[in-house]
């Protein structure tokens, strides 16, 4: 079934209202940079890749570079380990190994 030509313009009303367009809402050489670094946080922590949505907020907040990002990600809070952050996390990780290493 092929669509029609007001099912097609319906379509891509619908894509260009969509944020985070890599070279159209963000630039490409920003969207790289930003995505790559947002997907080294956000795969091993919750198992997804960003969202456009989030990277369209990063955008919007000028948080571009590796170390922005980074620095944003930190703040929020680990989703395994309760009242610890994700910039906290690697630490906290260690001293609950050597807790566990000596309490044997």
């Amino acid at each position: 079934m092929a669509l029609t030509r007001e099912q097609k313009a319906k379509g891509k009303a619908f894509f260009d209202a969509l944020p985070g367009k890599r070279g159209t809402d963000i630039p490409a050489e920003d969207y790289d940079v930003m995505y790559a670094t947002a997907n080294g946080i956000t795969l091993p922590v919750w198992g997804r890749p960003v969202s456009p949505a989030q990277l369209q907020a990063m955008y919007d907040q000028g948080l571009t570079t590796p170390e922005s990002i980074h620095a944003a990600f930190g703040k929020l809070p680990h989703p395994h380990a309760p009242n610890v952050t994700l910039g906290e996390y690697q630490d906290y990780a260690k001293a609950h190994q050597t807790y566990q290493e000596h309490k044997r």
